[in-house]
């Protein structure tokens, strides 16, 4: 987990197969107070606004919309998965991890947290286009 020195919520939009198993799964690490279940949600861009930092685990996807929204809204992002290799430079676009790996996910959040003001210089970069 990210620990007590990081102040952290999540919000997950959408509906999936997965939801029930993660509203559980949250019961059961008693975490459920710091994770919102949003469901579907047609206006979701309007939520990217509160977001410090924008997460893709997904372990596949199509054309990554979502990711792109978030890297148009300049938010810090991190994925890797098909899709979004395209997307993301590690380091340069956002921050990539080792799929399926736990420990390497948890240190890129602890990592854009802890170096909040060089992620947010990375996407205002992004922004400006001034990435190759």
């Amino acid at each position: 987990m990210l620990g007590k020195d990081i102040k952290w919520k999540i919000a997950l939009i959408g509906d999936g197969d997965q939801k029930q198993y993660l509203q559980k799964l949250a019961s059961d690490l008693n975490i459920k107070e710091k994770i919102s279940f949003f469901g579907f949600k047609n206006n979701r861009l309007e939520y990217l606004n509160g977001f410090d930092v924008f997460v893709l685990p997904s372990r596949l996807e199509g054309i990554p919309r979502c990711l792109m929204e978030a890297l148009a809204a300049g938010k810090p992002v991190t994925s890797d998965i098909p899709g979004s290799r395209e997307l993301i430079q590690n380091g340069e676009t956002g921050y990539s991890f080792i799929p399926e790996d736990a420990q390497d996910f948890n240190l890129k959040i602890k990592n854009i947290f802890k170096n909040s003001k060089e992620a947010h210089e990375l996407c205002s970069k992004r922004q400006r286009k001034d990435i190759p």
